[in-house]
């Protein structure tokens, strides 16, 4: 666990940190709603977020956590959540973001394998992603290199089930 001062440290570098993982998101938003357009797959609703500093500050401190370096262990200060009709169109939309985007695939999970095949629960596609270098060297988003962000992908269903 961090100590009090370093938590302090961290909690201050997000806070400076966060409008550059707002600006981040909102980029992947609108590039993801490019890419899947262009792909003809439906999709309900595509949103992006940035983790709060309460929230960040809560992960942090959290019993049994122990981040070195919390801004860069963390995988999820902003992300992007996608919200399709059809459970087969989950994994045609996670192969867009393989093909798109460098994944992490040590922090990203599908929620469905954590759970015994005759239940219920929480069962969205985590993939947690960073820019591949191409596009990292581009103007528009050369200011997000190195920055990670998880996309979520669900049915609506699960989205309603998960609220």
């Amino acid at each position: 666990m961090l100590a009090p001062e370093s938590v302090e440290q961290a909690v201050d570098g997000y806070e400076q940190a966060r409008p550059k993982f707002e600006r981040f998101a909102t980029a992947l938003a609108n590039l993801l709603t490019t890419l899947l357009d262009a792909s003809d797959l439906q999709y309900q609703q595509i949103t992006a977020r940035t983790k709060t500093v309460e929230s960040f500050r809560e992960k942090i401190t959290r019993e049994g956590k122990d981040y070195s370096d919390p801004l860069v262990d963390l995988t999820d200060l902003c992300g992007i959540r996608i919200v399709c009709y059809d459970p087969a169109t989950v994994p045609r939309i996670g192969n867009i973001i393989s093909n798109n985007f460098c994944i992490d695939s040590r922090n990203s999970v599908d929620k469905a394998q954590l759970l015994d095949p005759d239940r219920f629960g929480y069962l969205s596609v985590h993939h947690v992603v960073s820019l591949e270098k191409r596009r990292a060297g581009l103007p528009e988003y050369s200011p997000f290199a190195g920055l990670k962000a998880e996309i979520q992908v669900r049915t609506a269903l699960q989205d309603a089930w998960a609220a």
